[in-house]
């Protein structure tokens, strides 16, 4: 089962990175919950495919993707798989080049993605690039 959960991951990052939206969403269970840390320009729960959906439009506001590395994806238990990739931006509001590591810890229910818990290696880096700019606020 836990390959076949990383294969339902490696499915919706792709489908999300090709802008293929509703194909990225159906992959996604309806109250979907993705957790970011409090320094993102997007902090707190973002509850259910809207709540993804929103998230998703304000990552684009903030970041402008010049260099994507990975992901690697990797099953990590019956109903786990983890990602790591980071990411070369600039950042939209200040211009200022970023990169950052993320790892996230996805939660499979199912054949859905249940959860989400993204990490950053360096929020703190993240919130002084962008001047601690936030367009979105989770619940």
């Amino acid at each position: 089962m836990s390959e076949e959960n990383a294969e339902l991951v490696r499915g919706f990052v792709s489908a999300f990175r090709d802008g293929r939206v509703d194909d990225a969403l159906s992959a996604l269970s309806e109250d979907v919950i993705v957790h970011e840390a409090p320094n993102t320009p997007y902090p707190g729960d973002h509850h259910g495919r809207a709540g993804f959906a929103a998230l998703a439009k304000a990552y684009g506001q903030i970041w402008d993707v010049q260099q994507a590395h990975g992901p690697e994806i990797f099953p990590a238990g019956n109903d786990l798989v983890l990602l790591l990739a980071h990411s070369d931006v600039l950042v939209k509001p200040t211009g200022e080049p970023l990169t950052f590591r993320v790892a996230e810890i996805y939660t499979i229910e199912d054949g859905e993605i249940q959860d989400i818990r993204v990490h950053y290696w360096d929020t703190a880096e993240m919130a002084e690039a962008t001047k601690g700019k936030k367009v979105l606020h989770g619940a």
